[in-house]
């Protein structure tokens, strides 16, 4: 089943949509990287943090964000 824990509004390549961190207890363990719309993200050196720091995701490894259009 798929949770909506929280949803942001933001602005995504000129467009408005929702950022929508979701709890989905139907994937594997750690197979939610391939499904967060952060997938791309770099490690930021500078700050020595984490996708999930900078992001927000929690630390559950079924957490992860989508985009919903408006």
């Amino acid at each position: 089943m798929i949770t909506v824990l929280k949803e942001t509004p933001m602005t995504f390549h000129g467009h408005d949509c929702l950022e929508v961190l979701v709890h989905n207890d139907n994937i594997e363990f750690y197979t939610c990287c391939d499904l967060c719309i952060y997938k791309d993200y770099i490690e930021w050196i500078d700050f020595m943090a984490s996708c999930m720091d900078v992001h927000g995701c929690g630390t559950d490894s079924r957490d992860y964000f989508i985009r919903k259009q408006l």
